[in-house]
């Protein structure tokens, strides 16, 4: 096994051990081989995963949780919402860690009409700009930035948290 992959699954097995303290699910990117060998909840596909792919892991993976990625298009998402337990979206606002992304979850937020899976807003999203995320219909958010990137990680972390709390999520 090369190097790379036996440090992923040993950080990935840290991470399992850290969320099943917490009781909270693990997803991982994009890799089958690192979910089975770290024993993670489910697995979150890249944009340009195919269908079948997605229904041929479904029916070996069944207690498993998949999501998908759909950078703000409303077809994708209508698309893959069959096969998928939830989809997140694109940039919402500019990101420190995604510099190169298109900022468009505002507009597929918009259009959500007819999407029957839950929806994660992605992108840029801290204590200043969650409020305009939170006036649509998201069942949550996701955020590495903010937190990372803050002289208080803890503290910011709890901002969004309230904030969620306030809007029942």
């Amino acid at each position: 096994m090369h190097g790379h992959i036996r440090k992923n699954i040993d950080y990935g097995k840290k991470i399992r051990k850290l969320c099943d303290d917490y009781g909270k699910k693990l997803t991982v990117f994009n890799d089958i081989s690192l979910m089975d060998n770290i024993n993670a909840d489910g697995i979150h596909f890249a944009s340009n995963t195919e269908i079948e792919k997605i229904r041929e892991y479904r029916s070996k993976y069944k207690n498993k949780i998949f999501g998908i990625s759909v950078h703000c298009s409303r077809e994708m998402a209508l698309k893959y919402q069959d096969y998928v337990d939830y989809i997140s979206t694109g940039l919402c606002f500019k990101s420190e860690s995604n510099k190169n992304a298109e900022i468009c979850c505002l507009d597929l937020l918009k259009n959500m009409d007819g999407i029957h899976v839950p929806v994660f807003a992605v992108g840029g999203i801290n204590d200043k700009n969650i409020d305009e995320i939170l006036r649509y219909p998201v069942s949550g958010v996701v955020v590495v930035s903010y937190i990372m990137n803050s002289s208080n990680p803890k503290m910011a972390a709890k901002k969004l948290k309230e904030k969620l709390k306030l809007a029942g999520l």
